[in-house]
């Protein structure tokens, strides 16, 4: 195994999945539908559908490799946010505290009463 000359990462094959370097004459499919993450030597076998470029020019990862979605998972098991849910929870609160929107309550109370048999 070699590294990329433009990111220094372990390259197996000829296309860095880091950086989407590609050798010169190397004959890389554009879109192969597989992730491009490879891992101990092994290329993912997901379906890949996302990817950061917005011209199309991949690399394209999957679900589990896309890089907001990678941290999510730890070994398999879903990790919660950084300080748990109520930090979360109280962040948020602090970010948007909600106030009565009588309007809406009315609105709500008249379609229950237009529902009702």
């Amino acid at each position: 195994m070699k590294n990329c000359p433009q990111c220094n990462m372990p390259v197996d094959g000829l296309r860095c999945s880091s950086c989407g370097y590609t050798e010169p004459g190397a004959r890389v499919e554009p879109l192969n539908r597989s992730c491009a993450d490879v891992t101990r030597g092994q290329r993912c076998a997901n379906t890949a559908s996302f990817s950061h470029s917005t011209n199309g020019s991949g690399p394209w990862l999957c679900w589990d490799h896309f890089a907001p979605n990678a941290t999510r998972y730890k070994d398999g098991v879903k990790v919660g946010p950084p300080g748990g849910f109520q930090a979360l929870r109280d962040q948020l609160r602090k970010a948007a505290p909600t106030k009565p929107d009588y309007e809406l309550e009315a609105e709500r109370a008249a379609i229950r009463n237009d529902q009702a048999p």
